[in-house]
């Protein structure tokens, strides 16, 4: 009820505005202006929710602001959190509506750091408010790289927005720029070989003509690659000319290179010209050398397995095992492959020789004139051949046996002539065949392997053997002799076996080295024709010979003159 009255009576205090005045009732009412009676009116009928547009506008600048998200990892774009706004009008809470109640302005919100959101209430309330978020800065993942021994390419992931990037680098206790780049990749140089280095990187964009950091990386580890391996020899040594290279094999060769301590170890790797593709060698293997001078600060490898007389191409790298951080397992890092190396096999081939003697009539009796090896080779293959060296060696002397002179030889023959002082030097030869490749003389190691030769198959299976050509006084060949040796334990026997000037066999006396040192005699035919025994003394002297027929029977008894 009191509410209706009310409500006629500010109807009544509107007619009565109307003409000002009225005197009624014994007394006077006054006029209420306008705006007093519609105050009055929303004073007594005001409700929360229910706003007429002459109720006064409430102050929201404390009512509570809240985002739908805090915090953001910058990418690029703007950030625009959802705004809920709630207060208490009238004793009950209400919650304003954006775009009716508000409007929001976002301030610094693409950017890392502090964004703001600004608000500005209308309609029925009034007043200002603003809520925070953080924009953090991105994390650059998904590193990677590729080196060499003196360089680390970095790559990663972009970051949208950037306009350079910076790469820092750890040294000397702090980090350094190393690099700048505007694209999502930079080298980073002038490194040392098989060395760990620290790196992390950073991105920048533009904000209101200001550069602002945007991202950043975690350390990354890295290692560069082996150094490229160098000072490559061919062979063990290299005697006095660079060229000829010195203890190579029929299926195998060496080389040697300077080492590095900080590698884990090198491998070796073979072109195939069928297939034109490099393959890993597997019959590799570390060997140290008789002269250990030479060996400091090298390494050396024997390649064997191979073909003789074959042609190589060979190139090597040395490989580190290192821990990799950012994958917790171990990386193999390889270096630059050395130059290529181009080397050989010497032939396999086989040898045999004759020691010969000239020996010429003097009275009744043959001198030496003429000491001589007749040397005789296997087939020759192209671009090969052999080195004899004849060495020396003074007679009852302690001394090593010295180099005389070193012989090329190409053909299948040759006449190692001896000079003519037996008397005071002994003498003796080996033999190495070589093969050249690419400019080198490769050289092998003393031929062991014998063929035998046409005076030697003439001798037969005898130990050793000397051949005799037998000369008259004017110096022509009458005849020949091969002497051989058959040793059993203490036991021996002794060949002779001769020709005429033809080479045509004319018998051979073999002679036992028994108490009577007995000695057959042979036909051409190789009939026994009688043999000739020593007669000894009482006291085992020797003081003549007798001659039996092949059946013991006595043609002959020859006694020594002071017998």
């Amino acid at each position: 009820m009191r509410k209706t009255s009310t409500r006629m009576l500010a109807i009544a205090l509107s007619a009565v505005m109307a003409i000002g005045s009225f005197t009624g009732f014994g007394g006077e009412v006054k006029a209420y202006a306008a705006e007093d009676a519609q105050a009055v009116v929303a004073a007594d009928v005001a409700t929360p929710g229910d706003a007429s547009p002459t109720d006064p506008q409430i102050d929201a600048s404390n009512f509570s602001v809240s985002l739908s998200a805090s915090s953001y990892v910058y990418d690029g774009t703007a950030k625009k959190p959802t705004v809920k706004i709630t207060g208490t009008v009238k004793g009950k809470r209400v919650t304003l509506k954006n775009g009716i109640d508000y409007a929001c302005t976002y301030v610094n919100n693409t950017y890392p750091g502090t964004a703001t959101v600004k608000i500005t209430y209308k309609d029925k309330y009034k007043g200002t408010n603003k809520a925070n978020f953080k924009i953090s800065k991105a994390k650059i993942s998904k590193i990677v790289s590729t080196q060499t021994a003196n360089s680390i390419t970095l790559k990663w992931s972009e970051v949208k927005g950037t306009k350079k990037y910076e790469v820092y680098m750890y040294k000397n206790g702090k980090w350094n720029v190393v690099c700048n780049s505007t694209t999502r990749k930079a080298t980073v140089g002038k490194l040392s070989a098989n060395t760990k280095y620290k790196f992390y990187v950073k991105a920048y964009g533009t904000n209101a003509g200001k550069t602002v950091l945007t991202a950043q990386s975690s350390a990354y580890f890295e290692y560069t690659r082996p150094a490229k391996v160098t000072g490559i020899s061919l062979g063990d040594t290299q005697k006095n000319n660079k060229n000829i290279i010195v203890s190579n094999y029929e299926s195998a060769v060496r080389l040697n290179w300077k080492y590095d301590e900080g590698v884990t170890g090198y491998k070796i790797y073979v072109y195939n010209a069928t297939t034109r593709k490099w393959t890993k060698f597997k019959n590799a293997r570390q060997y140290i050398p008789s002269n250990s001078k030479k060996s400091k600060g090298r390494i050396f490898y024997y390649l064997s397995g191979l073909t003789p007389a074959t042609v190589y191409t060979f190139k090597i790298v040395a490989y580190t095992e290192n821990f990799d951080y950012q994958t917790s397992k171990t990386k193999i890092y390889v270096g630059e492959a050395s130059d290529i190396i181009k080397t050989a096999t010497i032939p396999k081939v086989k040898y045999g020789f004759d020691e010969c003697y000239e020996l010429k009539q003097k009275g009744t009796s043959y001198d030496v004139y003429s000491r001589y090896y007749n040397i005789e080779f296997g087939k020759v293959p192209k671009n090969s051949g052999y080195y004899i060296r004849l060495y020396r060696n003074r007679k009852y002397s302690s001394g090593k046996s010295k180099l005389y002179k070193t012989i090329k030889v190409t053909k299948n023959k040759y006449k190692l002539q001896l000079p003519n002082d037996s008397q005071n030097y002994y003498y003796y030869f080996d033999v190495a065949s070589f093969s050249k490749c690419n400019g080198k003389t490769f050289v092998g190691v003393t031929m062991r392997t014998k063929i035998q030769t046409k005076i030697g198959k003439l001798a037969g299976k005898v130990d050793t053997y000397t051949y005799s050509i037998l000369r008259n006084k004017k110096g022509k060949i009458v005849g020949s002799s091969i002497q051989g040796e058959v040793r059993k334990g203490k036991k021996a026997k002794y060949i002779s076996k001769q020709y005429n000037a033809n080479m045509k066999y004319l018998g051979k006396s073999v002679t036992i080295n028994d108490k009577y040192n007995t000695c057959y005699f042979y036909n051409s035919k190789n009939k026994l024709i009688n043999y000739k025994r020593y007669i000894l003394a009482s006291d085992g002297k020797i003081i003549g010979t007798v001659l039996y027929s092949p059946r013991g029977k006595v043609i002959r008894k020859d006694l020594w003159p002071a017998y």
